[in-house]
């Protein structure tokens, strides 16, 4: 997947909603903006995608706080534990990449398309 795909997916698992999507355009009522935007899933607040939108690729930060919301940790550990092959069996992926992590949240979400596809 490439990188923006990557984290509006991750993005629309932790609530957040894209022009296009019914909730966001009743909340827009008709208005239209130059380039997409977002509602946060907190505020309700329409932003600039590229202004706003975490960057759950390259920060670890950002990936920190999606990882709070997963509920099968096991399966997110051997997912990132696949990702990261040097780790040894059982150790928590404490080296991976945000990357990485975000991957392997959208692998454990079903939510990561292979390239190509």
């Amino acid at each position: 997947m490439k990188s923006e795909a990557m984290c509006i997916a991750v993005a629309e698992i932790l609530g957040w909603r894209f022009s296009g999507h019914p909730a966001a355009d009743a909340i827009m009522r008709g208005w239209k903006f130059a380039e997409q935007f977002c509602i946060h899933p907190e505020t309700g607040e329409p932003l600039s995608i590229n202004a706003n939108l975490p960057h759950f690729d390259s920060s670890l930060d950002a990936m920190h706080e999606a990882e709070k919301t997963i509920t099968d940790e096991q399966e997110y550990r051997n997912c990132i534990g696949y990702l990261v092959s040097t780790l040894k069996p059982g150790e928590f992926a404490v080296r991976a990449t945000a990357l990485q992590r975000c991957e392997a949240f959208l692998r454990v979400h079903g939510k990561y398309v292979e390239d190509g596809k």
